[in-house]
């Protein structure tokens, strides 16, 4: 029987306006690739939110349209980031249902570390600034929006668990899968050996993937 698809469920972020025309996302869209561009070039801490309008090209008025300051703005950038991140992770057990936990996990993990691996240095920016601004409670959002994902990505192998057992086991592959891109990220950035973090990662996750 085919799997009905599902979607992450967005955490909203407190936004002033909520883009919902063409040009309106446009916008959104222009202020946080200028945040990443300028986060890069300049570090957060220098950044202004003029300098941010002009990058992205809207007026200072527009900035305000959606956010109140940088920090709201940086918020935006990694929530949209973080979800997105998910969306593709459940699209990708979508795509291969039906595969046992064996076979994909390992597929999964492998298109998560690839799509990071083609941005390295905005991730690993985003993520070393998410430690120093972020409340508590936005590291919670982003690990349930995580936890949800590879909860809703899992159930889709023949082999899933039942849902008492499926929710752990996301929480350990996350835990592992984050902890072990993370780590690599903010230590090596663009030196990282992502076949031995691979290598590493799927040694570790293989006894939480084997029959019991």
């Amino acid at each position: 029987m085919a799997r009905e698809r599902v979607r992450i469920p967005a955490t909203p972020v407190a936004l002033r306006r909520r883009p919902q025309q063409s040009r309106a996302r446009a916008s959104s869209e222009a202020l946080q690739d200028a945040f990443v561009r300028v986060l890069l070039d300049r570090g957060y801490a220098a950044m202004t939110v003029r300098e941010l309008a002009g990058v992205a090209g809207v007026g200072i008025g527009t900035f305000y349209d959606y956010v109140s300051d940088k920090q709201a703005l940086a918020a935006l950038t990694i929530h949209r980031r973080v979800r997105a991140v998910g969306q593709q992770l459940v699209s990708t057990a979508q795509a291969h249902a039906g595969l046992p936990l064996a076979r994909l996990v390992p597929l999964l993990v492998e298109q998560q570390i690839e799509s990071m691996r083609g941005d390295v240095r905005a991730w690993a920016a985003l993520y070393q600034l998410e430690r120093e601004i972020s409340p508590p409670e936005a590291y919670r959002k982003n690990y349930r929006r995580y936890v949800d994902a590879w909860t809703m990505a899992l159930a889709c192998a023949c082999d899933a668990p039942e849902a008492d057992a499926l929710q752990p086991l996301a929480r350990a592959v996350h835990v592992l899968t984050y902890g072990a891109v993370f780590q690599a990220l903010l230590t090596q950035g663009v030196r990282t050996d992502w076949a031995q973090v691979k290598g590493d990662l799927g040694r570790s996750l293989a006894g939480h993937l084997s029959p019991a």
